[in-house]
């Protein structure tokens, strides 16, 4: 509940200043991507006003505004905490571009997994030259007789359990680029560790 205000320029009304409360913390976004979490939700800021700030009542920069997955009329803004977005700036600064940690796989729908009784992401791709084709990572194929053998099921990274594909983006969010990390698999029925880069 505490008092924030949002300045932006909706409609190319510069430093529209809005005033509101934060109503809500560590919401989530869906993104490009990947999902945007711990989400700042508040009545200081609207869709119109993406791009702006979100100040707090020391003046201080708490967020960056974000567009709402879904502006109609929804008097609910949001806005990506500051520590996000400040390493999101350092990366566009040092290479031109964010550079988020990533396996390179494809991914089964979470129900294959829960429908089987077990928990963890399905590998089903692994490209050639990604980093879990580095790591050694092997994809769900068929074999010669067509039956389908499944691929590697990624149950934890860096002493992290992963239960799901939200975990292990989580867990990804919170490394750098090129960083080795610890991959727990489930191969064959069996409990092994590679290494990824």
């Amino acid at each position: 509940g505490a008092a924030v205000w949002g300045v932006g320029n909706p409609h190319g009304l510069d430093h529209t200043l809005t005033a509101g409360l934060v109503s809500g913390l560590g919401r989530q976004l869906p993104g490009s991507c990947r999902p945007i979490r711990n989400v700042i939700q508040t009545t200081a800021a609207n869709a119109h006003q993406a791009g702006g700030v979100l100040l707090n009542s020391q003046a201080q920069v708490v967020g960056m505004i974000a567009a709402s997955p879904d502006a109609r009329g929804c008097p609910l803004g949001f806005a990506v905490p500051m520590e996000t977005v400040q390493g999101l700036i350092e990366q566009i600064m040092l290479f031109g571009r964010t550079m988020r940690p990533t396996l390179g796989i494809t991914y089964a729908p979470p129900q294959v997994l829960r429908q089987a009784g077990a928990s963890g992401v399905l590998v089903l791709e692994v490209p050639a030259g990604s980093p879990a084709a580095a790591a050694g990572l092997r994809p769900t194929h068929r074999d010669i007789f067509g039956d389908i053998i499944l691929g590697d099921v990624i149950v934890g990274m860096e002493n992290r359990v992963v239960r799901d594909v939200p975990d292990l983006i989580t867990i990804l969010d919170d490394r750098r680029a090129g960083d080795r990390a610890k991959l727990d698999i489930v191969r064959d029925g069996k409990a092994t560790s590679l290494t990824v880069v």
